[in-house]
């Protein structure tokens, strides 16, 4: 294979895990397969003694499999909107566990 891909230079059609990092870059370095291998959501591997290796052509499906539009952009606020006008005050979320002795203090003073 040449470059032209998420790889440089000539990539051999397999690799032990500690090379993977060298040709792909997506990958840091090995652990981050080593943590793939362990949760069964990496790319294929195979062990030959106590190594693990990666076909090539396995890895590139994995990372062709996965690749999505990234993160949603921010909308504009003074773009015009074609939808339901926005809350003017936010819903507060809801803090969970005892309310602290402030709070207590000030329900009781507004329910009275």
């Amino acid at each position: 294979m040449t470059s032209g891909g998420p790889f440089e230079g000539e990539v051999p059609r397999s690799l032990e895990r500690s090379e993977v990092p060298r040709y792909f870059r997506q990958f840091r370095d090995a652990s981050v397969l080593k943590k793939l291998a362990h949760a069964r959501k990496g790319p294929l591997y195979q062990l030959i003694g106590r190594k693990a290796w990666y076909e090539t052509a396995d890895i590139i499906a994995w990372l062709e499999a996965r690749k999505g539009a990234g993160p949603a952009r921010p909308r504009d606020e003074s773009a015009p909107s074609t939808s339901a006008p926005l809350q003017a005050t936010p819903t507060l979320k809801k803090k969970l566990g005892r309310p602290t002795k402030t709070e207590q203090r000030l329900r009781a003073l507004s329910q009275s």
